[in-house]
C-alpha cells in the first residue's frame, strides 16, 4: 500500500469520526477523494513493481473499488424522506463483486503456478474488504438491527434518529408480542409512535384528536391528515393489534374492565389509523379495514355485555351491524381467520344467525384446499362452531349436519376437535331424548378430554353428563360428575363466581329431586345472588327463579314462590325470548304447576297446553316436557272433577314417558301417585291401590324410605283404607306419614296440617 493511500484511509478514518458530531461534509469529501482516486488512479496505486507494471487488473480494479466506495457516504445518512437515488446507488458495488469473484476462481486455477504476484493478492484482499463494507450497506436496510446500530453511534445528535428509532422500537414490540409479553410490547409501541412524531415534529395529542374526531365528510382535511401521518401508519398498526391481543388475553380470563380499556385503546389507534390508510385506500385495504373496525365494534360490545352496561352495548353492537353488508361481500382466500374470529365474537353475542354466515364463509374459503392438514382440522373446528350455533338456536337436524361435516375432515380422531365434535353429539341425543345413547357419547368425549388434558372442557363434560344422568335418575352418579366439575371450578374460579354458580346449580337440583330441601335451599339461594350480582337481567337466572320457585312450594312458600315465578317470567319477557321452541318448555312447565298450586288454574291450563302445542309444531310426540305437560294438565281436570279427562291425560303422559324412560323411573312413579290418587277419588279402590303400590315400587329403587314422596304415598294409602273403613289403618297410614313430612317442613307447611284433620 503506498503512502497516498494510506494517509487518504486515515483521513477517511478521521473525517468518519467528526461526523459522529454531525459534520458529513468532510466525510463526504475525504471518501469521493479517495473513489476518485481509485477511479483515475487505479494504475499507479495497484502496481507495485515498476518494471513489470499490469494494465488491465489495476484500471478494472480503481474502477471498481472507487464505485463501491462512492456509494458509502450517502448510506451512512439520514435523509428526510426517501433517498431517490439509492436504487441506482444498489447497483455500484457489481463490478467489484464480479472482480472478487474473478479473483478468487484465478488464484484456486494457479495457486501452484507461480503466477499470483504480491500486487494480485493486495488487490484481492482490497476488493474483499470493500465488498464486505458497501455490501453490508446495499444489502441490510436502516430497519435491520446492525445497520440501525451503524446510523445510531453516526447520528446520535441528528433529530432524524427518531425515525431510526421508530423501526428499532418497532421490532422490539413485534418481538415482544410474538413472545406474548403484552406490557413489553404496548410500552415498546408507544415509543415506536413517540419516536415517528418526534421524528414528523408533530403534536402527539392533537394530531390524535384530529384523526378521530375530524369529520368524515371533510375528505380534503382527512386526506391532508392522513399525509402527515402516513410515514407512521405503521406504528397506529402496531399499536392496534398489541392494545387488542392484551385485551384478549384478559377477555378470555375474565377481566372485563381491563379488557375493556385495553380494547378502547385499541379502537382509538384503529380510528387514526383509518385516516392513515385513506390516503391509499386500495381494495385490500378497504376490506381489511371494515373487517377490523367491525371486531373492534363486538369486542367493546362484548365487554360492555359482560359488565351489565346494556345501552352501551347496543349502541356498539348497532354500529357494528352497520357494517355487515360491505363485509359481506368479501370471500377471499387469506380471510378464514378474521372472519372465522368476528363469527365467534358473534356467538358470544347470541347473534347466532349472523354467526352462522360468516362461519359458513369461512368454510367456504376453506374449502378452496381440502388437502392442508391445518385446513382440514381449521374446517372441522368451523363446522363444529357452526353446529353449536345452530343447537343454540334449536335447529337439531342442521346442528346434526354439520357435525357430521365436522367429522369428515377429522383425521385425527384424538384431537380436541374430535373431543368437541363428541361434546356437542351428545348434547344432541340428550336434546332428543336419546339419554342412554347421551351418556355412552359423553363418557366417551370425557376420555377424549382427559387424554388431552383439557380441564375446563372436562369440567363442563362432567357437567352435562351430570345432567343427564339426572334425567336418567342416577342421582348418585350425577352427583359424582357435579362434584368433579365443581371441584375444578372452586379451584380455578373461587366460590363466590359465575362459574361456580352454574355448577353448583347441578347439585342444588339432585338435592332437591332427593329430599334434602334445607341444602337446595342455601344452594338456590346462593346461586341467585350470585347469577343477579354478574348477569341480573339474564335468561339463566329467570330459570333458576323458576327452580326456586318450585322448591319455595314444596316448601309450601306459595307467594314467594309466586313472586319468584312472576320475576323469571318478567326477565324472559324483557330479555325478548319468545315463549314457542322447545328450549323453553321445561321453563314454561314449572311456571305453569305453580300457577297451579297457587290456584290459578286456567292461567296454568293454558300453560300447559301451550307446551303440548310447541311439541307438536316441532313433531317431538315423546318429549319429556309433553310427559310433564300432560300430568300438569290431569292434575287440573282432577281439582275440576273432570275425571274421565283427567284419566285420559295421566294414561297419556305414561304412554309418553314410555317412550324414552325405563318403566322403573321417578317421573313414571309420579304420574302413577297422581293418577292412582285420581282413582280414589273416583272410588276405583282397586286400581287407585294397584297403581300407588306400583309408584311405592318405583320410588324405593331411588330414595330414602325418609323421602317425603313416601309421605305421599301412605296418605294416598291411609285415603284408601279410610274409604275401605279401616280406620285404625288409615290412621297409621297417616301417622307415618305425619312423622316424615315432620323430618323434611315446618309445623305451619300445608301438608303436616291437612294430616291432623285427616287424623281427626
Amino acid at each position: 500500500m503506498k503512502l497516498y493511500e494510506k494517509i487518504a484511509l486515515g483521513l477517511v478514518g478521521v473525517t468518519f469520526f467528526i461526523y459522529f458530531s454531525g459534520e458529513w461534509m468532510p466525510f463526504q469529501v475525504v471518501t469521493w477523494s479517495l473513489a476518485l482516486s481509485y477511479l483515475v488512479a487505479g494504475f499507479w496505486l495497484f502496481n507495485s513493481d515498476r518494471e513489470n507494471r499490469k494494465f488491465v487488473l489495476p484500471i478494472i480494479a480503481g474502477i471498481a473499488f472507487g464505485l463501491a466506495i462512492f456509494i458509502i457516504p450517502f448510506y451512512l445518512r439520514l435523509f428526510e424522506g426517501v433517498n431517490e437515488y439509492e436504487g441506482i446507488f444498489s447497483l455500484f458495488p457489481i463490478s467489484n463483486a464480479i472482480l472478487c469473484l474473478y479473483l478468487v476462481i484465478y488464484l484456486i486455477i494457479n495457486r501452484k503456478t507461480g503466477k499470483i504476484t504480491r500486487d494480485v493478492k493486495t488487490t484481492f484482499v482490497r476488493s474483499v474488504i470493500i465488498l464486505v463494507i458497501s455490501g453490508f450497506f446495499v444489502t441490510t436496510p436502516k430497519m435491520y438491527a446492525p445497520h440501525r446500530a451503524l446510523l445510531k453511534i453516526v447520528h446520535s445528535n441528528n433529530y432524524l434518529l427518531h425515525n431510526v428509532l421508530m423501526f428499532e422500537y418497532n421490532e422490539k414490540s413485534k418481538k415482544a408480542l410474538k413472545n406474548d409479553d403484552y406490557e413489553k410490547a404496548i410500552e415498546y409501541a408507544l415509543k415506536a409512535n413517540k419516536e415517528g412524531i418526534l421524528w414528523l415534529e408533530l403534536e402527539d395529542d392533537e394530531t390524535i384528536d384530529y384523526a378521530i374526531n375530524c369529520s368524515h365528510e371533510d375528505t380534503l382535511a382527512l386526506y391532508n391528515i392522513g399525509k402527515r401521518l402516513y410515514p407512521i401508519g405503521a406504528t397506529y398498526s402496531l399499536l392496534t393489534r398489541v392494545y387488542e391481543r392484551k385485551a384478549d388475553k384478559e377477555y378470555e380470563n375474565g377481566q372485563y374492565e381491563k379488557a375493556l380499556e385495553n380494547y378502547k385503546e385499541s379502537h382509538k389507534y384503529r380510528l387514526v389509523h383509518e385516516v392513515v390508510i385513506s390516503k391509499e385506500m386500495s381494495e385490500v385495504n378497504q376490506r381489511d379495514w371494515a373487517i377490523g373496525k367491525v371486531q373492534s365494534l363486538i369486542s367493546l360490545a362484548r365487554c360492555y355485555k359482560k359488565l351489565k352496561q346494556y345501552d352501551m352495548m347496543d349502541s356498539l353492537y348497532l354500529k357494528a351491524t352497520q357494517s355487515f353488508e360491505v363485509i359481506m361481500e368479501y370471500r377471499n382466500k387469506g380471510l378464514e381467520i378474521p372472519f372465522n374470529n368476528l363469527a365467534y365474537a358473534l356467538s358470544e353475542m347470541e347473534d347466532y344467525y349472523s354467526s352462522t354466515y360468516f362461519y359458513i364463509v369461512t368454510s367456504e374459503i376453506l374449502l378452496q384446499d381440502t388437502v392442508s392438514k391445518k385446513n382440514r382440522e381449521f374446517l372441522a373446528d368451523v363446522y363444529n362452531r357452526t353446529a353449536e350455533n345452530y343447537y343454540q338456536l334449536d335447529k337439531i337436524q342442521e346442528t346434526l349436519h354439520y357435525l357430521q361435516q365436522a367429522e369428515r375432515f377429522l383425521d385425527n380422531k384424538k384431537s380436541t376437535y374430535y373431543c368437541y365434535n363428541l361434546y356437542f353429539k351428545g348434547l344432541v341425543a340428550h336434546k332428543l331424548n336419546e339419554y342412554q345413547n347421551a351418556d355412552s357419547i359423553l363418557k366417551n368425549c370425557l376420555q377424549c378430554y382427559e387424554n388431552n388434558s383439557r380441564p375446563q372442557s372436562i369440567a363442563n363434560t362432567n357437567k352435562v353428563l351430570a345432567q343427564t344422568n339426572i334425567t336418567l335418575a342416577k342421582y348418585d352418579d350425577a352427583r359424582e360428575y357435579a362434584n368433579k366439575g365443581l371441584a375444578f371450578i372452586e379451584k380455578n374460579h373461587g366460590k363466590n363466581s359465575y362459574e361456580y354458580a352454574n355448577f353448583l346449580k347441578d347439585i342444588a337440583a339432585i338435592n332437591k329431586i332427593t329430599g334434602d330441601y334445607s341444602t337446595a335451599y342455601q344452594q338456590y339461594k346462593q346461586i341467585i345472588e350470585v347469577y343477579t350480582r354478574f348477569n341480573g337481567n339474564s335468561s339463566e337466572l329467570a330459570v333458576i327463579l323458576s327452580d326456586f320457585a318450585h322448591l319455595e312450594i314444596i316448601l309450601s312458600n306459595s307467594e314467594s314462590a309466586k313472586r319468584y315465578s312472576d320475576k323469571a317470567m318478567s326477565i324472559i319477557i324483557s330479555n325478548g325470548i319468545s315463549l314457542t321452541s322447545p328450549s323453553t318448555t321445561y321453563f314454561l312447565n314449572n311456571t305453569a304447576y305453580i300457577e297451579y298450586c297457587v290456584g290459578h288454574s286456567i292461567q296454568a291450563d293454558t300453560l300447559y297446553k301451550q307446551v303440548i302445542s310447541i311439541n307438536n309444531n316441532y313433531n317431538l310426540p315423546f318429549a319429556p316436557t309433553l310427559a310433564v305437560a300432560l300430568n300438569g294438565l290431569g292434575l287440573i281436570e282432577t281439582e275440576r272433577k273432570n275425571y274421565k279427562k283427567a284419566d285420559s291425560l295421566f294414561k297419556q303422559a305414561l304412554t309418553v314417558h314410555a317412550k324414552y324412560l325405563p318403566h322403573n323411573h321417578p317421573l313414571v312413579a309420579n304420574v302413577y301417585l297422581n293418577w292412582g290418587i285420581l282413582q280414589i277419588k273416583e272410588n276405583k279402590l282397586s286400581e287407585a291401590e294397584e297403581k300407588i303400590n306400583e309408584a311405592f315400587k318405583i320410588n324405593k329403587q331411588f330414595f330414602a324410605s325418609t323421602h317425603d314422596v313416601f309421605a305421599d304415598i301412605l296418605v294416598a294409602q291411609g285415603d284408601i283404607a279410610k274409604k275401605r273403613g279401616q280406620n285404625d289403618v288409615a290412621k297409621s297410614k297417616y301417622q307415618q306419614a305425619l312423622t316424615i313430612y315432620k323430618t323434611h317442613f315446618p309445623d305451619n307447611h300445608w301438608k303436616i296440617m291437612e294430616m291432623g284433620g285427616k287424623m281427626r
